[in-house]
Order: C-alpha cells, then sequence, then structure tokens
C-alpha cells in the first residue's frame, strides 16, 4: 500500500528546503530511530516527554481518550509525514494525545532538546519545519471546516477522496471517530455510498 511504503527522509526534508549532506548528518545523528509493531503505542496520553515524529514506513494514529473512555481520533499519519503533541513539546505539558502504530512501522524521534538543537545548529531546519507546520495548519483548518460544515455524508466522501485505501487499514470506529460520528451511524452511512 503506498501509504504505508518507506520514504527517506533527506528526500522529504530537500522537498522543502536545499539542506547539504552536513544538516542531514545532524538531524539523523539527532534522531532516534524506532521500529513499531502493529497496535503497538508509541506515545500514551499524559506521558512525558513528547516527541516531534517522523513516520518513514508505516501508518500511526494520534488520538485522545475521554473521560467515557471513548477515543477521538485526530489524524492518521503515513510515510512521510510528521506528527506528535505540538502543546505537550513546546509547552512543557504531558501528552494530550496517544499516539498508537495501526501497521508495522518505522519512525524517528525528536525530544524537544534535540528539535532545538537541531534548528540552532542548522538554520534551514527552521525554514523547512516553518513549512511544514504551515502545511500542517492549512490542512487541520480544512478539516475543521469541514467538521463543522459538511454533513456525514460529504465528511466520509472527503475522508475516501483524500485516504482512498485506508478504509483496508483502519477499524471502522476509527475512521467513525475521525469523522465526528458514532460507529453504528457510519456502518449506516457506508451501505449508503
Amino acid at each position: 500500500m503506498e501509504i504505508l511504503e518507506n520514504k527517506d527522509l533527506r528526500k522529504v526534508v530537500r522537498e522543502y528546503v536545499d539542506a547539504n549532506d552536513q544538516d542531514l548528518d545532524l538531524l539523523f545523528s539527532l534522531a532516534e530511530e524506532r521500529s513499531l509493531r502493529k497496535n503497538e503505542m508509541l506515545i500514551n496520553q499524559g506521558d512525558e516527554p513528547s516527541y516531534f515524529v517522523f513516520i518513514a514506513e508505516g501508518c500511526l494514529m494520534t488520538y485522545l481518550t475521554d473521560e467515557k473512555k471513548q477515543p477521538h481520533v485526530l489524524m492518521f499519519g503515513f510515510s512521510g509525514w510528521w506528527t506528535g503533541d505540538i502543546k505537550g513539546i513546546t509547552q512543557d505539558l504531558p501528552s494530550e494525545y496517544s499516539i498508537k502504530a495501526l501497521s508495522e512501522s518505522r519512525v524517528y524521534l525528536f525530544s524537544k532538546e534535540k528539535f532545538e538543537l537541531l534548528c540552532k545548529e542548522a538554520p534551514i531546519f527552521e525554514r523547512y519545519f516553518r513549512k511544514i507546520f504551515q502545511n500542517s495548519l492549512v490542512t487541520h483548518q480544512k478539516r475543521i471546516m469541514r467538521q463543522i460544515s459538511a454533513d456525514a455524508e460529504e465528511k466520509y466522501r472527503a475522508f475516501r477522496a483524500r485516504f482512498p485505501k485506508l478504509e483496508l487499514l483502519v477499524a471502522q470506529k476509527y475512521i467513525a471517530s475521525y469523522l465526528g460520528v458514532t460507529p453504528e451511524f457510519f456502518s449506516v452511512l457506508k451501505k449508503r455510498i
């Protein structure tokens, strides 16, 4: 599945900025590489420290669990994407989110300290992450507007257009959560479309 295929972090960085080999060597020297099994938790809600996470291979889900033990999916992340709890990292707070591998995955982890050192020692990464955060903000704004302005069918059609093969990988209850509907309603919705 294309969304799970290995993405070379060097190539991903160079899609946004003209980083040299020395900058990229520093990036890898500061990263902690980790392999995850399917359904393995990378970060649990309430954990410290939190990380900026680059998904080199696989699929991760970022979500929070409410007081009724219901999951609320913030995002699905795929090979070549970044994820993490930005608030927790930048404000030195316990993570508000859990991050779970939905497939066999390989990630690079950057603590706040390593992230700040990277940006200080190789300023090109300030520009790189600014571009990444801008793109992320646009994506989240679009999702928020769709959540508040579209009906469930429109949200599901948009989800399928954006992530055409994700339903083969992700449990229906997580897709329902991402769309903001109950699993029961999602089952009915799938039959209608």
